[in-house]
């Protein structure tokens, strides 16, 4: 866990703007600036999926919007506009298979939309400090 607090990046550089859908983004920053260790994990779970393309992708993925869904085990984020309901476009989930909790990447048209993080209290921390709640508007 020490390595991965090292890597806190402090949220001041946070930009907002208003989707095609007129909900409020945040934009927190690059994923891997915010939290490289996810990064180097989901990329490297990635590439073990035979999801190289994706893998391919985690240097560019912003950290767009936090999940909203208050659970205390829940470090989830959006790297594409949240949507008003369902995706819109060719969606899947990839499952994969870290050492330590769940990691599920919901891939909407071959891009990486949404990283579901639980039960990684060590990403969660860190995500509460370089992404506060309190940066993003509810919704």
């Amino acid at each position: 866990m020490d390595a991965v607090i090292s890597d806190i990046v402090t949220a001041d550089a946070v930009s907002s703007h208003r989707n095609t859908h007129g909900i409020r983004d945040m934009r927190f920053g690059l994923l891997t600036e915010l939290l490289p260790a996810l990064s180097d994990e989901l990329a490297a779970l990635l590439r073990d999926a035979d999801e190289g393309d994706l893998a391919r992708q985690i240097p560019e993925l912003e950290l767009v919007r936090r999940c909203g869904c208050g659970d205390s085990f829940c470090a989830s984020f959006y790297t594409a506009e949240k949507p008003q309901g369902a995706w819109d476009g060719e969606h899947r989930n990839l499952v994969l298979r870290p050492t330590n909790g769940m990691l599920i990447v919901d891939v909407v048209d071959d891009r990486i939309a949404f990283v579901e993080v639980l039960d990684r209290p060590d990403f969660k921390a860190l995500l509460d400090r370089t992404a506060p709640m309190s940066r993003q508007p509810s919704g």
